[in-house]
């Protein structure tokens, strides 16, 4: 085990959930990789969403059309484009495959292949003016919208920004295999950023991010909000994120078969989480 993860690494698993043999911490790893394959469906419904919304509402405004290539600068009516945002549709466009052919021959083509990070950079570059009825149509259930006059000033669209360039920093956290204990919590009360102490608190500041992620979803589209309700992912989730899984987990680890915790649905209690100090700050959050 310690050759082919790395000593390194699950040294890390051995500090974190405090684990005193082998056994114990296979049972932690194995829990992390599950919650994080959890995950996954989430955040990759978010970015189909989040780029199928801005693609639909840009194309409208510029050609009154489904898909339409607003991104390209010889359009005459293209939403301007600069910087990193510039770069990466132009090299997009100029990319061909093994066989010398275009990625890119057609709109839809060019919304599969850009990058998470290339629409939250297009979002920040909407024209000011645009934004209050451009967010109207990209996420009509969004709570700022209640009150057109606090558009006056940038807070609203940047709020809803920095919110889409977290979900973009989680997805990488997540798909590149980072501690998921690591990733900060906010105080539901003072709002400052913590980092976990326990694994319980790690268990909650990954339901504070999961539910970050859904408001984004209802925002745009309530009915992909049903959607991941309804999957086995979502109800798994909340399964694994909680010390009764993760102490099923590190026992089965001793048993004849280490990973049957993965595929077995007894540990499906959604209590008992750990108290611990900071705890309470999380609690107050979810409250």
């Amino acid at each position: 085990m310690r050759q082919a993860i790395s000593s390194p690494r699950l040294s890390l698993f051995e500090s974190f959930f405090r684990t005193t043999s082998d056994d114990a911490t296979l049972g932690a790893f194995v829990w992390h990789e599950a919650v994080r394959a959890s995950l996954l469906p989430l955040v990759g419904l978010v970015e189909l969403v989040l780029r199928n919304s801005i693609h639909h509402t840009l194309s409208q405004l510029v050609d009154r059309v489904p898909s339409a290539p607003w991104y390209d600068a010889s359009h005459p009516r293209a939403i301007p484009l600069a910087g990193a945002a510039r770069r990466s549709a132009d090299d997009l466009l100029r990319k061909t495959d093994d066989g010398g052919r275009p990625i890119v021959q057609s709109p839809d083509d060019f919304v599969a292949n850009a990058t998470f990070g290339f629409w939250i950079e297009v979002m920040r570059q909407l024209e000011r003016g645009r934004r209050y009825r451009l967010a109207q149509t990209m996420f009509p259930g969004y709570a700022a919208l209640k009150e057109p006059t606090d558009w006056k000033t940038s807070a609203p669209w940047d709020a809803l920004v920095h919110r889409l360039r977290q979900h973009k920093i989680f997805r990488d956290w997540v798909a590149h295999f980072k501690p998921l204990w690591k990733w900060n919590y906010r105080d539901g009360v003072t709002g400052k950023l913590w980092t976990p102490s326990s694994p319980g608190a790690a268990m909650l500041s990954l339901r504070q991010e999961m539910s970050r992620m859904v408001t984004t979803l209802s925002e745009m589209n309530p009915a992909f909000t049903a959607l991941w309700l309804g999957t086995f992912s979502h109800d798994h989730f909340f399964q694994l994120t909680t010390t009764k899984a993760l102490f099923h987990f590190q026992r089965q680890a001793c048993g004849p078969h280490p990973l049957g915790a993965a595929r077995d649905p007894r540990f499906a209690v959604t209590t008992d989480l750990w108290t611990t100090p900071d705890l309470d700050r999380v609690c107050a959050f979810l409250k």
